[in-house]
């Protein structure tokens, strides 16, 4: 077999194994999370909007001049909207607990636990 015929066949299994090798860790991911991420679909828009206005609270805390009314402003609003995100997010995890099995239910519970989103 010629040197270039090794190289190429060499380079072939290489990239079938890494091929391989990404899809199974991407399977294995979908798995170990897929519980987590359908409560992550709750309210995508909502969480658009507190981004935001996180970001507009940033800004004024950056200003070169610290103005504190619209800080105070700022922060109420972003409270807000957080608290209502908060308030929907757990009436729509309720809906989707409800439909489920005790058996995924507990292993949703017990990986937000572990993942620090649910304190003991």
């Amino acid at each position: 077999m010629s040197k270039t015929m090794k190289i190429i066949l060499s380079l072939s299994l290489l990239l079938n194994v890494l091929l391989v090798g990404g899809f199974a860790g991407r399977m294995i991911q979908s798995h170990r999370y897929r519980p987590i991420v359908a409560f992550g679909e709750i309210q995508p828009g909502l969480r658009e909007s507190i981004r935001t206005e996180r970001g507009k609270l940033a800004e004024i805390m950056r200003a070169e001049n610290f103005d504190s009314a619209a800080f105070d402003a700022q922060l109420q609003k972003t409270t807000d909207l957080q608290c209502d995100f908060d308030r929907k997010f757990m009436v729509e995890m309720n809906k989707k607990l409800q439909q489920m099995p005790v058996a995924e239910r507990v292993k949703i519970i017990d990986k937000m636990m572990s993942r620090g989103r649910v304190r003991k």
